[in-house]
């Protein structure tokens, strides 16, 4: 008898059929997830260790999710080193995780990477300290920039023979009075800082003999004309490259300016083949979804109050039938689901993940119960009344139907058959 098919999973002899996932196997055809997945696993993505697996077949992380972003990604690995991704390529580093965030402009207009002059950047302050380009290859490699910064160039603010403080405008202007971050990498000695135009002093930060990246976030320029500020107090020096100013209430990853201002495109990250949800009884018998995500900022990017972590939709209309996992900046960590068209159920309790620290969250969906639990806590609950019909797309961290992004790191993300709430809170205590 040949070998069944892996969609219908027919056994031999006649014997009962079972689902993707939840039957023996047969003639060499092993639907079992590995190890490192969830054991009611039938997708699987860890991002942490660069692993994929789905219950017709297995593979790296970047093989679980097709990516389109018209533009190349820059995203610090555990060790420190900057490195680029190109377009159409899921932004991903071992120990690290997945980073999918929308669409971000750095408003510099200097060559904040691989300096050969002055364009952009006008000296102000004290007469007697210098700006020029200078070589700091070694600082670099150091810092794990060479790879972005591969002149080995940058700029020097030197302010050693002054009596003030000096600083550089950092072309161009916000544009208007939304909040604004802003960062560069800086290292030097003395007290330097970060500003906007107009502005007094900000605090300094401490000095250091390698590159750190320091920001300043979610303030609100005063007016459209304001621009970024590198400066230094007398007797001091500073050090700066990838310099970038973008609206949003946090930085984002850098963005590589050569003369203008430049922009990252939004990563839209979906799985194009959901043939296994139907098979695997998913849409008849509910489901689980397992995630660990670490988001910088609650509310990131610009203008985002909400960042979707997940969302499982139909192909009829935005929000017509499925459901989406997300942060809110009001409402805290939150499920919406519809049916029809009409929302039926929101799972929500004001329950929030801290900003800057990973999470662990599961959300359960059965015909006629669910639970939303954080970090081993069951934060509420309710009845769906019927499972939404007809899921048919996947989408991760936003984009599309969600219209937000998660502007954040996505480490694990599991959608397994059904978890008790009791096996869920498990899950989401684990370390």
């Amino acid at each position: 008898m040949p070998k069944p098919s892996i969609w219908s999973d027919v056994p031999r002899q006649g014997a009962a059929s079972f689902r993707i996932g939840t039957g023996p196997f047969w003639q060499g055809l092993d639907m079992r997830m590995p190890d490192w997945a969830h054991p009611l696993a039938v997708w699987a993505a860890d991002f942490v260790n660069g692993r994929h697996a789905r219950v017709d077949e297995s593979g790296s992380a970047e093989t679980a999710l097709s990516v389109l972003r018209s533009s190349s990604h820059l995203f610090t690995e555990a060790s420190g080193v900057l490195r680029g991704f190109a377009a159409d390529t899921l932004a991903r580093n071992d120990g690290v995780g997945a980073y999918i965030g929308g669409q971000v402009t750095n408003k510099a207009s200097n060559y904040n990477a691989n300096p050969t002059g002055l364009t952009g950047v006008t000296k102000l302050g004290d007469a007697a300290a210098t700006l020029a380009v200078v070589d700091d290859s070694a600082a670099l490699a150091a810092a794990g920039l060479s790879g972005i910064c591969m002149s080995g160039k940058v700029f020097k603010l030197d302010n050693t023979a002054s009596t003030g403080a000096a600083w550089v405008f950092c072309s161009a202007a916000t544009g208007n009075t939304s909040a604004h971050s802003m960062s560069s990498y800086l290292r030097g000695s003395g007290g330097y800082f970060l500003k906007l135009s107009g502005e007094a002093t900000a605090s300094d930060f401490t000095a250091t003999a390698g590159y750190v990246r320091q920001k300043r976030i979610n303030f609100t320029p005063t007016d459209s004309g304001k621009v970024m500020t590198i400066g230094v107090n007398a007797g001091g020096v500073v050090y700066f490259v990838l310099n970038q100013m973008e609206e949003g209430k946090d930085i984002s990853p850098p963005i590589v300016t050569s003369g203008a201002s430049a922009t990252r495109y939004a990563s839209v990250a979906t799985d194009p083949s959901f043939g296994w949800f139907g098979a695997a009884g998913l849409d008849t018998d509910g489901l689980s979804v397992l995630a660990e995500v670490n988001l910088p900022y609650i509310g990131a990017g610009a203008g985002a109050s909400s960042q979707p972590l997940l969302g499982l939709f139909d192909n009829v209309s935005i929000g017509s039938n499925g459901f989406t996992l997300f942060a809110s900046e009001s409402s805290g960590l939150r499920v919406t689901l519809r049916k029809a068209g009409t929302g039926v159920l929101t799972l929500s309790a004001g329950t929030q993940l801290t900003a800057g620290q990973t999470g662990r969250i599961a959300f359960n969906m059965r015909p006629s119960s669910s639970e939303l639990i954080l970090n081993g806590a069951l934060i509420a609950s309710g009845d769906p009344g019927g499972l939404p019909t007809g899921l048919a797309q996947m989408q991760v961290g936003g984009a599309g139907f969600l219209g937000a992004y998660l502007n954040g790191t996505l480490r694990q993300l599991q959608i397994c058959h059904p978890l008790s709430q009791a096996a869920a809170q498990a899950w989401t205590e684990a370390a």
